[in-house]
């Protein structure tokens, strides 16, 4: 009976730590499932953000492209009047001023080749000695035959700063005229915005330059510039395609990645710290089910601890009653209302008649066979169902006596005890039996 009560609570115990085992495991999935969940939201914004941002600066580009051409008719009229030097030239810086109205931006800077005279919006020191005819805006505008040709990026030698140059062929022979566009103009908004948050934002161009950064990806310093350069790389070899790729930062913060490509192949980037993306996807009701889980897991290892010590706590008292168990020889369950018992313990030599249970007739002849003929009488009166019942009534939880009782060929004094406890259910006690011979004959 305490082997089955024990392995039945080793199994409630196991069952408990399972399903804390279990609960563990599904906070870890549901977390998992979780980020996975807010990245993927993160990257369809933020990718969209990249799209914007790379939209604008293509719009913008597109409006610069579209004032090349108007103003490419327009010099073409002049070309075609005979106008002088001096008059192109005030055009010119007219048409810029309207030009930078119109942007709100002096982002370009037109200037035309006539007649192999440069003749500038804003004239330049030494643009006399300049020689445009090695210049890729300048033999890329002829080739193009009156399209609209652009330029790589790279550095101006009068500003020090990125630009990319659109221009386009005129009428008469050799005669072009050019935009330079300055490229941290061209991506300002996304800029600002990146250096007021906690973002990035980069442009490269087709052949993976960078051209604008701001904010987390700035230039400024080497380290920056080297990871620009192993950004690009990671982009192009698919390594930041999936929703939880990240990189480390120049600082060592790992950034999350979303880009976007523009027409002629170049390329927009918005980088945000995963951390911050985790966070600000995390809502009240986040933290709630977290509480939830917490408590259930808390839940969970109160019982786990509880049944341990509820465990150690029967162990004990199994070991208690084994050593209560091993003083006496015989111990029967007596239901003295229907005239049964039901034995917990008994002597080898009335096991097998005893059995299980059975009448309590049964019980008391096979006692006659074991008690002196001379004391069973009273034996059988003291232990009767009527007597243990009154004795009961009357408040009496525990009566017996001391008789003589066979075993094999002799007779011991044996200890007989009738005991009712309220833990025990109604109607029942307990009789059990303990040897008492060599006290009973030291006494005597």
């Amino acid at each position: 009976m305490a082997q089955q009560k024990t392995r039945v609570r080793s199994i409630r115990i196991g069952s408990v730590i399972l399903l804390g085992i279990a609960l563990v495991a599904a906070i870890v999935w549901g977390s998992v499932l979780i980020r996975t969940q807010m990245l993927e939201n993160a990257k369809e914004l933020a990718t969209r953000l990249a799209t914007s941002y790379a939209q604008l600066a293509q719009t913008r580009l597109s409006s610069f492209e579209q004032f090349l051409s108007y103003s490419a008719s327009r010099m073409d009229e002049l070309i075609s009047d005979g106008a002088d030097d001096a008059r192109m030239q005030r055009w010119l810086e007219g048409f810029n001023s309207g030009m930078a109205s119109t942007m709100d931006s002096e982002m370009a800077d037109p200037y035309a080749v006539i007649d192999g005279t440069i003749i500038a919006a804003n004239p330049w020191e030494g643009d006399e000695d300049f020689d445009y005819s090695q210049a890729s805006w300048y033999q890329g505008a002829l080739k193009a035959r009156g399209a609209v040709y652009a330029t790589d990026a790279y550095t101006d030698t009068i500003t020090g700063g990125s630009i990319i140059t659109l221009s386009i062929a005129l009428s008469g022979s050799g005669n072009v005229l050019a935009f330079d566009i300055q490229l941290d103009e061209l991506g300002a908004v996304a800029a600002q915005r990146a250096a007021d948050s906690s973002m990035g934002y980069a442009l490269f161009d087709r052949n993976g330059e960078p051209v604008v950064s701001s904010g987390l990806l700035s230039t400024e310093s080497p380290e920056s510039s080297e990871f620009l350069n192993r950004l690009r790389e990671e982009i192009d070899a698919g390594f930041l395609d999936q929703s939880d790729a990240s990189i480390a930062g120049p600082d060592g913060t790992n950034l999350s990645v979303f880009f976007t490509e523009l027409d002629p192949g170049w390329l927009s980037v918005v980088t945000i710290p995963t951390m911050s993306l985790l966070m600000n996807g995390i809502t009240p009701g986040f933290f709630a089910l977290i509480a939830l889980c917490a408590l259930l897991l808390g839940v969970v290892i109160y019982t786990v601890l509880r049944e341990r010590k509820s465990s150690r706590a029967m162990h004990e008292s199994e070991d208690i009653i084994r050593i209560l168990g091993n003083t006496y020889f015989g111990i029967y369950r007596i239901n003295y209302l229907d005239q049964t018992y039901t034995t917990v313990k008994a002597s080898p030599d009335t096991a097998t008649a005893m059995g299980k249970s059975g009448t309590y007739a049964h019980f008391m002849d096979e006692m006659r066979k074991v008690v002196q003929e001379e004391t069973f009488e009273r034996f059988a009166e003291s232990f009767s169902c009527e007597n243990i019942r009154r004795r009961e009534q009357e408040g009496v939880t525990e009566f017996g006596g001391r008789y003589l009782r066979r075993f094999g060929d002799e007779y011991r004094w044996v200890s007989v005890a009738s005991i009712t406890n309220a833990e025990i259910s109604n109607g029942e006690a307990i009789i059990c039996f303990r040897a008492v011979d060599n006290a009973m004959r030291e006494e005597m």
